[in-house]
């Protein structure tokens, strides 16, 4: 049996909803700990109505459901609606990633009282319908004589898909103001509740060894006006295609990039539609439709470099009406650094004053002289087997240069570079770059940071048309980074090869190379 509301009786209080999966890497991190409230309250805002989900702890079930009747309020342009319960369930809570838990489980906490998460929470998803959308819109948590939440509340809104806040905190009553024309603009009346990718407009520079980085966030919704396409409600698989090609031509003669004070013309350029989440931007495949009012197009123009250049200026022409100053961040191998630039000072400036900056250039690894009272080298000289430590030495360089040779995106320099380093470096560039130039989440390069904890077993003697060497079950670790669109994506790989090394022309080079594993270390 149900009540008026729609309540079972046999439930005094209630979950289902099925929020955002966690993401294991994040565009930023949240710092408020709201994530970890006993309580969680995600609302979804459309023309409709809003619709809202509770994930809510059983010691404070009893504060949002009195006499069962649900205690959190909503009123549109001050008008009370009645609450329609949607679903009504108990389930396991939804594991978020935070700074404040170790395994991204939080823990239901009502005062002194702790129950384990394993115990489950009360779902609840219940609608709020409008009879016309409104222009403000009233949210009040179960509360005490003084207006304040009474138990721990975290929360967070979306409208049409787009977060309105990040993940905050609820104490007290809340105004939505919807922008129904534009949800970009949909504001809490508390300024602070707002989202961490809020601005039209953002930019990032990255200085890299080898290359010179430009990525751009842009509303898709300016990016057609700009090219001129037609606004559409949705953007269907040959829509994105033509914005593509279209915004492809466009950004060649905007945003002009002076490198060591020479124009450069890109060398690489690619675009992706991005929508926006609580864990950060979300790469959408062709096969999702795009909606230019709540999504960005994210654009990364490569210009390649023999080395670190000595300054980099980009002339910056989006700025428009609504957009006069921008946010660009520059990263370097000393770190990054955000600049504010306007309509009036335009340019994006960076300089090279690093001092004890150290070129990462690649070299032949040498094959050290013999020396004849030394055991081990009498041993390696009959036997063609190294010793441990000479075998770890010789892999260990050929392993950190070949990191270097891979910061070269540019094909051509990459196989040059491998050329001092592989017996035949058009063969085993394939292997060697599913080690080496590992696809980010971005759908960019990570670069390896460092060969750690290199072991080098089973080693054999071999023969080869290229030369003599041996050949050894090579295991390693290494970090690897990629940077795109703000975001650092940053793992710990631990690897496995089969590796050939034969000594050619006095110089070690790799002969074979077969990747037996590579997997994620999660701490």
């Amino acid at each position: 049996m149900k009540s008026a509301t729609g309540f079972p009786k046999s439930l005094i209080v209630v979950v289902t909803l099925l929020f955002l999966p966690p993401v294991a890497k994040s565009d930023w991190v949240n710092t408020t700990g709201a994530e970890t409230a006993a309580n969680l309250v995600e609302m979804h805002l459309s023309e409709e109505g809003l619709r809202v989900f509770f994930e809510i702890s059983p010691p404070d079930a009893a504060s949002f459901v009195v006499d069962e009747v649900l205690q959190f309020e909503v009123a549109a342009d001050s008008v009370a609606i009645a609450p329609v319960i949607l679903a009504a369930a108990i389930r396991p809570p939804v594991d978020r990633t935070s700074l404040y838990t170790a395994n991204g489980r939080r823990s239901l906490k009502s005062d002194s009282t702790a129950v384990s998460s394993d115990s489950g929470v009360v779902y609840l998803e219940v609608g709020f319908p409008f009879e016309e959308p409104p222009a403000r819109i009233r949210i009040k948590p179960p509360a005490n004589k003084e207006g304040m939440a009474l138990s721990v509340i975290g929360f967070t809104a979306f409208h049409d898909g787009l977060p309105v806040t990040d993940m905050r905190f609820m104490s007290t009553e809340l105004t939505l103001q919807p922008d129904w024309a534009d949800p970009w603009q949909t504001r809490f009346k508390n300024t602070r509740l707002t989202r961490y990718f809020q601005t039209a407009q953002r930019s990032y520079l990255y200085i890299e060894p080898r290359n010179v980085r430009h990525d751009m966030l842009l509303r898709t919704v300016d990016v057609m006006a700009q090219i001129g396409m037609p606004l559409l409600p949705e953007l269907d698989a040959d829509a994105q295609q033509r914005l593509r090609l279209e915004a492809s031509e466009y950004f060649k003669s905007v945003n002009p990039v002076t490198i060591d004070d020479a124009l450069s013309g890109r060398s690489t350029h690619r675009l992706e539609f991005l929508a926006i989440t609580p864990a950060g931007l979300r790469v959408l495949q062709p096969t999702e439709p795009v909606n230019p009012l709540t999504t960005y197009v994210g654009v990364s123009e490569a210009h390649w470099q023999s080395s670190l250049p000595g300054s980099v200026v980009i002339h910056w022409q989006l700025f428009d009406a609504k957009n006069d100053q921008l946010w660009t961040n520059m990263t370097d191998p000393a770190g990054p650094f955000p600049v504010l630039i306007t309509s009036e000072s335009p340019n994006i400036e960076w300089r090279n004053f690093l001092k004890n900056y150290s070129d990462p250039e690649v070299a032949p690894v040498e094959v050290a002289p013999v020396d004849y009272l030394s055991a081990e080298s009498l041993l390696f000289w009959f036997t063609g087997v190294p010793d441990q430590e000479r075998a770890v030495s010789v892999t260990q360089r050929l392993l950190v240069n070949t990191k270097f040779a891979f910061l070269n995106r540019n094909e051509d320099v990459l196989r040059q570079k491998l050329a001092l380093l592989a017996t035949d470096a058009e063969v085993l560039q394939v292997p060697l770059s599913k080690c080496f130039a590992l696809p980010t989440l971005g759908g960019g390069i990570a670069d390896v940071v460092s060969i750690d904890e290199l072991s080098v077993t089973d080693i054999k003697a071999i023969e080869s048309d290229a030369g003599d060497g041996f050949r050894a079950l090579v295991s390693w670790r290494s970090p690897v980074s990629g940077q795109h669109w703000g975001h650092v994506d940053k793992r710990v790989l631990q690897y496995r090869a089969l590796v050939d090394i034969v000594e050619t022309d006095g110089s070690w080079q790799l002969a074979g190379f077969t990747p037996m594993e590579i997997r994620e270390l999660v701490d």
